[in-house]
């Protein structure tokens, strides 16, 4: 059959079709033109993606390179060319680097760089490459140690979730540090353990370094071989109260402690009087006359020697008498379960086991930590000494 289009129609026609033409032209590039975007996105992701794996794996090995925690030479004995075999003891962590670099640079410019003490840095975990390279650029005589686990964390006769609620109850009170498992296991350490860490085993006095502390006046004497020629056993610059709610029950097991050795002749023995001893320093109503047991029925006055800084023999602490102590205070749990710090432990040790004499108190030093600083109260002994403090400023003395 044929159509006859008449002229007018045929034009209309026309014009249908070419429109219709380019209709499917505009699709057809559109088309193209989104496919060839979705190509171009689809290559550009892969190609940021691929540039970034390269990118994290070059990371990844600069910082393998920079943090890897290889195993310490544990066989590594420490070398002693001084006159006493002293250490300069450091307990670090990583994020500490700094806040360490700078502390052991002030006891080197104030006094190791004439002695040449080693250094002995601790830490429960391995420290980074990172960390001991920045630590021994410009230091000899450096040696990084790990704490033994059975050593730094709770006992077993620790209940660790119930010591969890309280560290939160003590958070929640604002209670300094009350709320830090890592700070109590830290002080538990410090308070008996330490001494027992092989890089320790040939040393006879251990210097505690805290990191940001600042050590600011020249130390000219040698305070290692002063207290070895005069038979002391713990030397230290700061004195303060501890708060009672942080001990509640300490000296109670204190006086457990002590009744418990007085049945017992020997251990009896190592106790010293208190007349001869800094046991009326700490307790409140001294007197002269009080022997054992009766002395040890006083409240404790919550004195302490604050031990950030302080130089401790060794042999005292690894004695019997201070490790028997230091297990009757352990398992009493109060490290955990209030917040025991090594100060009013070591400063009850002291008071039970060291005579008077062997308590030194170290006046002309310069030392600033935290909330409280130490300056010698002689001022020709400032300026002599290059202190940068104010002697009428220094927290308390010793009496």
């Amino acid at each position: 059959m044929h159509i006859n289009i008449k002229g007018e129609d045929k034009h209309r026609f026309t014009r249908k079709q070419k429109a219709f033409n380019r209709l499917w032209r505009h699709r057809i590039i559109i088309f193209l033109v989104t496919l060839l975007g979705l190509t171009s996105i689809i290559y550009y992701r892969r190609k940021v993606h691929y540039t970034n794996i390269l990118a994290q794996q070059q990371l990844q090995q600069l910082v393998l390179n920079n943090y890897s925690y290889g195993e310490y030479n544990t066989n590594r004995h420490v070398i002693y060319d001084t006159p006493i075999k002293g250490a300069l003891v450091v307990m670090a962590r990583e994020g500490e680097l700094f806040e360490v670099h700078a502390t052991m640079t002030d006891v080197e410019d104030r006094f190791n760089q004439h002695h040449g003490y080693p250094w002995i840095i601790l830490s429960d975990q391995l420290l980074s490459k990172r960390f001991q390279k920045i630590i021994t650029a410009k230091r000899k005589n450096v040696y990084f140690g790990k704490i033994p686990p059975d050593h730094w964390n709770e006992p077993a006769w620790i209940d660790i979730k119930e010591a969890e609620k309280i560290a939160v109850t003590m958070g929640s009170q604002n209670i300094y540090h009350g709320e830090s498992i890592s700070w109590k296991k830290a002080t538990r350490y410090n308070a008996g353990l330490i001494a027992l860490h092989p890089l320790l085993q040939d040393a006879e006095y251990y210097w505690k370094v805290q990191p940001r502390a600042r050590y600011i006046c020249d130390i000219r004497e040698d305070p290692f071989q002063s207290m070895k020629e005069n038979d002391q056993k713990l030397a230290f610059a700061i004195s303060m109260k501890e708060s009672h709610l942080v001990i509640p029950s300490l000296w109670n097991s204190v006086q457990e402690y002590v009744k418990n050795e007085m049945k017992n002749l020997s251990s009896l023995s190592s106790l010293v009087p208190p007349t001869d001893s800094i046991f009326p320093w700490i307790i409140d109503e001294p007197s002269s006359t009080d022997l054992f047991p009766t002395a040890i029925d006083q409240k404790y006055n919550n004195n302490q020697i604050w031990n950030n800084f302080m130089i401790i023999s060794l042999n005292f602490m690894r004695s019997p008498e201070y490790q028997r102590f230091f297990r009757h205070m352990d398992i009493a749990g109060g490290f955990f379960y209030e917040r025991w710090g090594d100060s009013p432990f070591q400063t009850i040790a002291a008071a039970l086991y060291l005579h008077k004499h062997q308590v030194h108190f170290m006046e002309n030093i310069g030392y600033q930590f935290s909330i409280a600083m130490q300056c010698p109260s002689d001022e020709i002994q400032v300026k002599e000494l290059k202190c940068a403090c104010d002697s009428t400023q220094s927290f308390c003395k010793y009496k």
